[in-house]
């Protein structure tokens, strides 16, 4: 009995362990990042992994963001990694793991249900609906996205819901928030320029005269 259960224990940690996505490596104070996403080569070809693979040849339009996390109920173990990405115009935020891609979340960037997106174009006549740049919060280890459609930062909860960190300057909505990255504090940076408003009445719906680069303190000082 327990050499057959030893040989399943191997032949378990062999097939589910994320080898085809590569080992993450977390460090304290910035994003977990992938050491190999390439299984070991035998020979100088370099060829992507099946899961890889899949992604590279997915047909998306525009993939963004793509962000290494932990599999959630695996914290501790940084062997079973993910990758987020951004479809931006399909209005998702997708998943690669070990057994294959899914879609993560939908209505990423953009939900007409929204009531801070009143008066504006509706999510599905927009070229660039979904999220951009995802980032991951060193301090509270949360997922954060800048939106396109709703022009805000949010942070992604797990019950799949939105939580908006900032959507107005001023009292002036966003452009289109593209991407973002923390500190080792939890401070954000985060770019904000206007090809996000493309399929809009842009004269109408842009209130900012500028494109700029933003910074929240996590201590709102």
């Amino acid at each position: 009995f327990f050499p057959f259960l030893i040989l399943t224990i191997i032949l378990f940690k062999t097939h589910f362990a994320h080898q085809q996505m590569g080992i993450l490596r977390i460090v304290k104070g910035r994003e977990p990042s992938a050491t190999a996403i390439f299984p070991i080569a035998t020979t100088n070809k370099l060829e992507f992994s099946p899961a890889v693979q899949e992604v590279a040849n997915g047909g998306f339009t525009w993939a963004e963001g793509p962000l290494w996390t932990l599999r959630p109920g695996h914290e501790g173990d940084t062997t079973f990694g993910r990758l987020l990405f951004s479809a931006v115009k399909s209005n998702s935020i997708l998943k690669v793991e070990y057994d294959g891609m899914s879609r993560h979340i939908r209505k990423s960037g953009c939900r007409d249900s929204d009531a801070h997106r009143e008066g504006l174009t509706p999510c599905n006549q927009l070229l660039e609906p979904g999220s951009n740049g995802l980032a991951y919060n060193p301090i509270d280890g949360f997922v954060y996205a800048c939106e396109h459609g709703t022009r805000s930062v949010t942070r992604l909860e797990k019950n799949g819901t939105h939580t908006n960190i900032v959507r107005l300057h001023n009292g002036q909505r966003f452009n289109s928030p593209n991407d973002l990255i923390f500190t080792s504090k939890g401070d954000i940076f985060f770019t904000d320029p206007n090809y996000g408003l493309q399929g809009t009445n842009i004269k109408h719906e842009k209130e900012m005269m500028y494109q700029g680069l933003y910074f929240i303190s996590r201590t709102n000082d």
